[in-house]
């Protein structure tokens, strides 16, 4: 024989539906604590007895990608950021800093809590694409044409290459220069 939990028919409604509230407020909270920036894993390389602060002009070249506005914003944060650590971009440069970027297409379900007006809450679940890139990027002496610095990472963004948030490429891109010196 089963007991059944009494049901308190005193409680307002609205007690209800702010237990159903707090409940859907947690629930985005921890779900907007799980997307919070994680720190991009970065594997560098210099050839030893090579100072890169000798060099002080490059240029940026992709090595091969399609989308012309994805090139346009890598080219643009990783000018940004050796010319803020003091090198200068030019047509005839001593490094020249090539770089290649795999994309990755995947798949990833959104679930999206909903309130109904009856209090309970109704889960939607959406597709959303979701792109992958991996990048490696080689500064290369022009004299030489031998490689003075390398560096990569397997996440370097994960958006929609037609939605890109320049925020988190400029982050992620300064993680993956960190270890260039400054001139």
């Amino acid at each position: 024989m089963q007991k059944q939990l009494p049901v308190n028919s005193d409680l307002p409604f609205n007690v209800l539906n702010l237990t159903n509230r707090l409940f859907l407020i947690l629930t985005l909270m921890v779900l907007g604590a799980c997307q919070q920036h994680q720190p991009l894993v970065v594997a560098q390389e210099q050839v030893e007895g090579v100072d890169l602060r000798q060099y002080r002009t490059f240029s940026v070249t992709p090595v091969h990608h399609s989308d012309a506005q994805f090139v346009k914003h890598i080219n643009f944060v990783i000018e940004t950021h050796l010319q803020e650590k003091g090198y200068i971009l030019s047509s005839q440069p001593e490094l020249q800093i090539e770089y290649r970027v795999d994309i990755e297409g995947k798949e990833k379900v959104l679930l999206d809590p909903i309130p109904t007006p009856d209090g309970s809450i109704y889960i939607q679940n959406t597709m959303e694409s979701v792109n992958t890139a991996k990048i490696l990027v080689n500064a290369i002496d022009q004299k030489t044409g031998a490689a003075v610095w390398k560096a990569s990472s397997k996440d370097l963004i994960k958006v929609n290459t037609k939605h890109i948030n320049q925020m988190r490429l400029n982050r992620h891109m300064g993680e993956l220069f960190e270890s260039f010196p400054r001139r």
